[in-house]
């Protein structure tokens, strides 16, 4: 890994923990997610070579729930992806909810954390799946924010698209979630141009069989119900 991403990565983690309450990772819910992140990643480790900006990724990721209902994923490096109960209970598929994952782990893959390691302002947060607030393109988590770099953001999308077809999820999920969120989206043009982008990068991929594993439904339900 590189110099910096695990201190600041498990730093982020302790201030997470401290600030948001989290799902105990030996319930149903975070073991189920669980297990999805990491055949993603195993998908991803498949990729991880034949990019131009791959490095090394971490040995072991970590998959987080975040008891909250506002729609939101983000990463913090060396291998830590929380995703909100929000974000569960919004996606409509388990395309979808791989979607999510998928993206927070081309940031990984993509070599974002490492390349950040480095800068003293780094706020350890990567990104932000919902919808952006108006402040200057700055997302946050508790005590942390980080602003959006568009261009991070095409790199994590363009990844995951990569993950999903190799993982048999519907690569449009990305685009389904992106136009979903643009109606609660204060940041309407950010937005567009991630439709835009996601329109265009999809343009000669075919779609699959949206189908969802009796495991997300039940899931979803527990989500919805509580």
């Amino acid at each position: 890994m590189c110099p910096g991403e695990t201190e600041k990565a498990l730093n982020s983690a302790i201030k997470i923990a401290q600030e948001w309450p989290l799902r105990p990772i030996n319930d149903s819910v975070s073991q189920y997610l669980q297990q999805l992140g990491e055949r993603l990643v195993a998908q991803g480790k498949a990729l991880a070579k034949s990019l131009p900006y791959y490095d090394e990724i971490p040995e072991q990721w970590h998959f987080l729930i975040v008891r909250d209902l506002s729609v939101n994923a983000f990463s913090i490096g060396n291998g830590y992806i929380y995703i909100t109960d929000g974000s569960l209970a919004f996606a409509d598929t388990e395309s979808e909810l791989a979607a999510m994952l998928s993206h927070e782990i081309g940031h990984q893959l993509a070599g974002h954390f490492c390349r950040a390691a480095a800068s003293s302002d780094f706020g350890g947060l990567f990104d932000v799946f919902s919808p952006l607030p108006p402040q200057q393109d700055q997302v946050g988590v508790g005590s942390m924010t980080m602003a959006i770099d568009p261009v991070k953001e095409q790199q994590a999308d363009q990844i995951a698209i990569s993950i999903l077809r190799m993982g048999g999820y519907d690569p449009y999920a990305l685009l389904y979630l992106a136009r979903r969120l643009l109606s609660a989206s204060t940041n309407h043009l950010q937005d567009a141009n991630r439709i835009q982008f996601l329109e265009h990068a999809l343009a000669n991929v075919l779609r699959q069989p949206a189908e969802s594993s009796k495991e997300f439904l039940s899931i979803k339900r527990s989500i919805t119900v509580n």
